[in-house]
C-alpha cells in the first residue's frame, strides 16, 4: 500500500541517510518499488503515458527532504508539480501543488505564482471543495508566502491509502485546471516576458565569461600567443589550434588540444606558457570553478578536427591576423569594421558557425554565436524577431551581429555575453523535438539472451507470442491486460513481501505490450539494456510493429518460443557499456524514457546522459531538427568528404534527377560504393539511412529474392515480398521524400530473371500508380505493384571484371552510364586530400607520379585498357593516423598497400607475364 511506503520512508531514511548512497538497497527500493506502488495507485486517476512520475533520494548522495513529484512538464524545476514532501525528523508529509522555480527569476516566479491564485479564486466551487478536504489554499500574494499554492499536512498515523487516493483525485483536478495557463507562461506559446525572464537567468549564469567555462581563456590566451609569431609564418596548423580550444573537451580532450599547441608555429616558450594556461583551466575545472559544466571545458562541438586541405595558407594567415587585431580593440565599431573587411568576401573553408564561435570567444560582449546549420542555430532568433540576412553565409556574419547588436541593447540592454542567447537557444532546439518521438529502453530477455538475435537480424522483439496479433485488441489496454492474465497466469502468492497475499495484476507486463504494439513508431530511438548496469546498442525503429507465426529467435535449430511480436531496427551503435554513472537502470522489460531527466549529468535528459556513457554517441543529431531521421548532409559534405570535381558532382545529380536511374561505372579502387551512399545523403539533405538500400547481386539472386516469391514454410510454402517490393512500398507512403536503392555489381545478376516484369516500370516516364501491374505470383484481389517517382536507382558495375558479359540491352537504356574514373591525374585535388588526412607532401607526390605512370601502361596495354586502372580510393582511409594500425610511419603504410592491395590486383591483370606484374610493383615500391 502506499501510505505504508510513505511510513517506511519516514522510519527508514533518518537512518540509511547515514550511510553510503552508493548501491544502497533502501535507495533502490524508492525509486524503483516505491515509484511502481506510486504509478500503480495514480492508474486509475490519469494516464501514466502523459506524466512525468518521480520519487527523488538525491542524486549522489542523500537530499535532507525526500520527495514524490507527478508533472505533466519536461522538467520538475521549470514546470507546474504535484508533489509529495517528507519530513522524516517530524514524521510528517505534505502534499502540494508547487512551482519548480530554479530556472525563473523570482519576479517571473510570483508573476506566474499570482495568476496562478488568481484562477483558483474564479473557481470558488473548486476553492470549497479544496478546503473541504483541509487544503490550505492561498488567496494572495504575499512575499513571505511559502512556494505551495495548494498544501496539505499529514502526521504519521493519518496517512491512510483511501485518504490519499480522494486528496489527490480532488487536486488532480485543481492541476487540471492550471496547466494550461501555466503553459503558456512558460512559452510553449512563446511570449516575450517569458523569453526576457529565460534570458535573465542565463544572462546572471554567463556574464563573466571566465567564470562560465574555461574556452574564453583558452581562446584569448592562444591569440595572445600567436600575435607573438611573424604572420607570414602562420598557417592551418595555427588555425587548428585556435579552432580546437573552442570545441568541448568530449570532442578534442585535453591530449588533443596539447598535440595541437606541440604542431603550432607558436615560439617554444609561448608553446609551454600556453601549456601552463591549459593545465590551469583543467586545474579550475576540476575544482568547480565554471558554471557551464562540471565535466568539460568548451562549449561547441566540431563537425571536423583539421582545416588541411579545406582552408588554405593565405586565408588562415588573413583570419588570425584580424583575430589579433581584434584582441586589441575594445570598440565594437572598430571590431566590426575590420571583421567586415575580412569576411565580407567569404573565406572559403571557414564557416559562419567557426567564425562566430572564434570571435564570441576572444570577445563575447562583441560577437553573437550563429550556427546556421538548417536553422538550428537560429531558433531563439526567429522567437524574438530578429531577421537575419542568409545567417548560412560567414560574408554576412558582420551585418547579423550589428542587428542582434542593436536589438540587444534595446530590448535587453542586461544581456552582456552573448553566451545567453546561445544557451536558450541550445535549450529551445532541445525542446523542439521531431513530432512524437520517442526514446525507449528495452531488455531482449534475461540476461540479455537474444541480443546477438536482435543486433544480426536487425529486429527487436519481445514475448507473450501466444497472445496472437496484438492489432486484434484495438489498443485496448484492459483487454490486453485480460487475454494476458488468462493466457500467461501467474501463480498466486505474497506480493512484495510485505504481507499483502493477493496474484499481482500484470499491468506493467500489459503496458509494455501496448507500447511496443501502438505507441513506438518508426523514427523512434531504442537503447538496449542487459541487466540494470549495462547498454548494449541504440537504434532507430524502421518500421510499423509485425507479428510472425514463427519465433524471432532461433537458438540452434530450435526456435524460443512466444518471440513473435517484432520490429525492424538500424542499429546505430554496439558494444558493452557501463551506465552505472547513472545508478540502475529499471527492470521492466520496455520503458519511454524520453522525458526522464539524466540522475549523473546536470542539464541533460536520460536517454542524452545514457548516449554520453556510450563513447558520447551523438543521440541529438538522430532526435533534433533533422529532416526525417537523417544528419545534415549537402554536396558540401559530399564534396568533403569524397574526392571529386564540383563540376562533375553537378552533372551526376543532373543526370539521376532526369533519368532516375544511374550506373556508376570504373575500375576497381575509385570509390563508387563510397560515392552512391553518399551522393544519395547529399541530394536528399541528410544522412537518413531509412530511406536507402543497399544490395548486392550475384550470379543466384532471383526475381523472388528481389520482387515476390514462395518461401518454405512450417505448413508448407508462403508468399513473401522481397527487398525491392518492400522498398517501394515504404516510398509510396511517403512522397514528399526521395527513397534510393543501391545495388552493388548490378552485372553479376541475370537481370532480365531479376526485374522481371517490372523491367518497364523503372523507365522514368513509367513511373506512378497509373502504370501500375499484377505480379506474377500475387492474386487478383491483391493491390497492383508500381514504382513511386520519389524511387532512384543507383547500380555499380566493375569494369575490370574479365567474368562478366556485356550488361543486359534492356537494362542498359533505361539507365544512364557515368563513369567513375582514377583522381590522379587531378593532382591538386587529390593531393590536397592526402594531406587533409595528415600524409607528407613528398609521399603524396609520390604516390600521384608513379599511379599516373602505372595506370598509362595499363591504358595502353592491349589485352587491358582504360577499364583496368587503378583507383585512388586505396590510399584515402586514415590508417597512417592511427597507432592502432601499427604502421611505424607513412613509408610503413604505403607499402603495405602496395603489397597486400595493388600487387594481387597486378599479377591477376598480368598473369600470364608475371615479369611484367613484378616490374610495375617494383616500381611502386622503389
Amino acid at each position: 500500500m502506499l501510505s505504508d511506503d510513505f511510513k517506511e520512508i519516514l522510519d527508514q531514511y533518518p537512518i540509511e541517510k547515514k550511510k553510503d548512497i552508493k548501491d544502497n538497497h533502501f535507495a533502490y527500493k524508492m525509486r524503483n518499488d516505491f515509484l511502481d506502488d506510486l504509478k500503480h495507485f495514480l492508474e486509475s486517476m490519469l494516464d501514466l503515458d502523459k506524466y512525468n512520475i518521480k520519487i527523488s533520494h538525491g542524486q549522489g548522495k542523500w537530499v535532507e527532504t525526500p520527495w514524490a513529484g507527478i508533472t505533466k512538464f519536461n522538467s520538475f524545476q521549470e514546470g507546474l508539480n504535484i508533489g509529495f514532501t517528507f519530513f522524516p525528523d517530524d514524521k510528517l508529509v505534505t502534499l502540494h501543488i508547487v512551482q519548480g522555480h530554479q530556472k525563473i527569476s523570482n519576479s517571473t516566479y510570483n508573476e506566474r505564482k499570482k495568476v496562478l491564485i488568481g484562477i483558483i479564486n474564479q473557481h470558488k466551487n473548486l476553492r470549497s471543495i479544496l478546503e473541504r478536504q483541509n487544503f490550505t489554499v492561498q488567496k494572495t500574494l504575499n512575499s513571505e508566502d511559502s512556494s505551495e499554492i495548494i498544501e496539505k499536512l499529514y502526521k504519521y498515523d493519518e496517512l491512510k491509502d483511501d485518504d490519499l487516493k480522494e486528496d489527490l483525485r480532488v487536486l488532480l483536478e485543481a492541476y487540471q485546471k492550471l496547466t494550461p495557463k501555466y503553459e503558456e507562461m512558460m512559452g510553449k506559446k512563446t511570449d516575450s516576458n517569458d523569453l526576457r525572464s529565460k534570458l535573465e537567468y542565463r544572462s546572471n549564469l554567463s556574464n563573466d565569461p571566465n567564470s562560465h567555462d574555461g574556452s574564453y581563456e583558452l581562446v584569448n590566451k592562444t591569440v595572445e600567443f600567436i600575435s607573438n609569431v611573424n604572420p607570414s609564418k602562420l598557417n592551418v596548423k595555427d588555425m587548428d589550434l585556435l579552432y580546437l580550444m573552442t570545441v568541448g573537451t568530449w570532442k578534442c580532450g585535453w591530449d588533443c588540444k596539447l598535440r595541437r599547441i606541440e604542431n603550432s608555429n607558436l615560439k617554444e616558450n609561448d608553446k609551454k606558457s600556453l601549456i601552463q594556461v591549459l593545465n590551469s583551466v583543467k586545474g579550475k575545472l576540476e575544482n568547480g570553478e565554471y558554471n557551464n559544466s562540471k565535466d568539460h571545458v568548451g562549449m561547441f562541438g566540431a563537425g571536423f578536427m583539421a582545416f588541411e586541405g579545406k582552408l588554405d595558407g593565405v586565408d588562415a594567415r588573413k583570419f588570425l591576423s584580424l583575430c589579433v587585431e581584434l584582441q586589441k580593440a575594445d570598440n565594437d565599431e572598430v571590431m566590426y569594421k575590420k571583421a567586415e573587411k575580412v569576411l565580407s568576401r567569404g573565406i572559403k573553408g571557414l564557416g559562419v558557425a567557426t567564425v562566430s564561435q572564434i570571435l564570441h570567444c576572444l570577445k563575447p560582449f562583441t560577437f553573437p554565436i550563429i550556427n546556421g546549420a538548417m536553422g538550428k542555430g537560429t531558433i531563439v532568433y526567429d522567437e524574438l524577431g530578429i531577421e537575419l540576412k542568409k545567417p548560412v553565409s560567414e560574408s554576412n556574419y558582420i551585418e547579423n551581429a550589428m542587428l542582434i547588436k542593436k536589438f540587444k541593447d534595446t530590448n535587453y540592454g542586461f544581456i552582456k555575453n552573448y553566451r545567453a542567447i546561445d544557451l536558450l537557444n541550445f535549450e529551445m532546439d532541445n525542446n523542439n523535438l521531431e513530432n512524437g518521438k520517442n526514446v525507449w529502453l528495452l531488455s531482449p530477455g534475461e540476461d540479455a539472451a537474444y541480443w546477438d538475435e536482435f543486433r544480426k537480424n536487425n529486429i527487436i522483439t519481445i514475448g507473450w507470442g501466444k497472445l496472437g496479433d496484438l492489432t486484434q485488441y484495438g489498443g485496448d489496454k484492459d483487454k490486453i491486460l485480460d487475454a494476458l492474465e488468462k493466457t500467461y497466469p501467474k501463480k498466486s502468492g505474497t506480493y512484495r513481501a510485505q504481507g499483502r497475499n493477493k496474484t499481482p495484476k500484470q499491468t506493467n507486463n500489459a503496458k509494455a505490450i501496448l507500447d511496443f504494439s501502438q505507441e513506438m513508431k518508426v523514427g523512434d530511438i531504442v537503447f538496449i539494456k542487459k541487466g540494470t548496469t549495462t547498454l548494449l546498442g541504440v537504434g532507430i525503429i524502421t518500421s510499423d510493429y509485425k507479428f510472425s507465426k514463427e519465433s524471432m529467435i532461433p537458438i540452434g535449430l530450435e526456435k524460443v518460443p512466444d518471440y513473435n511480436h517484432f520490429r525492424d531496427v538500424k542499429w546505430l551503435k554496439c558494444g558493452e557499456f557501463d551506465a552505472t554513472p547513472e545508478g540502475k537502470m529499471n527492470q521492466k522489460t520496455l520503458t519511454n524514457i524520453t522525458n526522464y531527466p539524466s540522475k549523473a549529468f546536470e542539464g541533460l535528459l536520460y536517454y542524452q546522459a545514457l548516449a554520453k556513457l556510450m563513447d558520447d554517441f551523438p543521440i541529438d543529431e538522430y532526435m533534433h531538427h533533422r529532416k526525417k531521421l537523417g544528419i545534415k548532409y549537402d554536396k558540401e559534405d559530399f564534396l568533403d568528404e569524397v574526392v571529386f570535381l564540383e563540376e562533375d558532382y553537378n552533372q551526376l545529380v543532373n543526370l539521376i534527377k532526369r533519368k532516375k536511374n544511374i550506373i556508376l561505372q570504373g575500375p576497381p579502387g575509385v570509390g563508387k560504393s563510397f560515392i552512391a551512399k553518399r551522393l544519395a545523403y547529399s541530394i536528399m539533405g541528410c544522412k537518413d539511412e531509412t530511406r536507402v538500400e543497399f544490395i548486392q547481386f550475384h550470379q543466384s539472386y532471383s526475381y523472388e529474392d528481389f520482387i515476390q516469391g514462395f518461401r518454405p514454410a512450417i505448413d508448407g510454402f508462403e508468399l513473401k515480398n522481397g527487398v525491392f517490393y518492400n522498398f517501394c512500398r515504404k516510398a509510396q507512403d511517403d512522397q514528399e521524400n526521395d527513397y534510393y536503392f543501391i545495388i552493388d555489381e548490378i552485372n553479376r545478376g541475370n537481370i532480365s530473371k531479376i526485374f522481371g516484369e517490372i523491367m518497364m516500370l523503372i523507365e522514368e516516364d513509367k513511373r506512378g500508380e497509373e502504370f501500375a501491374i499484377h505480379l506474377t505470383y500475387s492474386d487478383e484481389d491483391e493491390p497492383k505493384f508500381y514504382i513511386p517517382n520519389n524511387v532512384y536507382v543507383i547500380g555499380m558495375m566493375n569494369t575490370a571484371d574479365r567474368s562478366l558479359a556485356m550488361i543486359d540491352y534492356a537494362l542498359r537504356r533505361r539507365f544512364v552510364f557515368y563513369s567513375v574514373d582514377p583522381l590522379f591525374e587531378e593532382e591538386d585535388l587529390f593531393k590536397n586530400h592526402l594531406i587533409g588526412l595528415g600524409l607528407k607532401e613528398e609521399l603524396a607526390n609520390k604516390i600521384i607520379s608513379r599511379f599516373i605512370k602505372l595506370n598509362q601502361k595499363i591504358s595502353e596495354d592491349d589485352s587491358l585498357g582504360d577499364g583496368f586502372k587503378i583507383g585512388h580510393s586505396y590510399f584515402c582511409g586514415e590508417g597512417f593516423i592511427d597507432d592502432s594500425y601499427g604502421f611505424k610511419n607513412d613509408e610503413d603504410w604505403y607499402n603495405s598497400i602496395i603489397n597486400y592491395e595493388i600487387a594481387p590486383l597486378l599479377k591477376e591483370y598480368w598473369f600470364d607475364s608475371l615479369e611484367t606484374a613484378q616490374e610495375e610493383i617494383d616500381k611502386l615500391i622503389n
